[in-house]
């Protein structure tokens, strides 16, 4: 039997919200549009369950969404911001499973 597990952030999405650093505050928007499929399979031989690889899908795009905020902004409460959009990655997160 073979798994194979497909993860998408398919739809774009917006935070707004207030940036704040060295004493001041702007309001910001930030927008991710882009479409990133993660593919991954399982085998009689591998020893992972689909909700392990499930997650650790979802850990690479919520990684990668970290990385591209944090290159485009120095904030004090950018974890904050991290952390709201990649709730909301994480939901809006589709996954489909296959077996042959």
């Amino acid at each position: 039997m073979k798994i194979n597990i497909s993860i998408a952030v398919t739809s774009c999405f917006h935070y707004t919200g207030t940036l704040k650093a060295n004493n001041t505050s702007t309001d910001i928007k930030l927008q991710i549009t882009s479409l990133t499929t993660y593919s991954k399979s399982i085998n009689s031989t591998t020893s992972e369950t689909v909700s392990e690889v499930t997650s650790e899908i979802t850990n690479k795009i919520i990684s990668e969404i970290t990385s591209k905020i944090t290159s485009e902004t120095t904030s004090d409460n950018t974890s904050e911001i991290i952390s709201k959009i990649t709730s909301k990655a994480t939901s809006e997160a589709t996954s489909e499973t296959t077996s042959e």
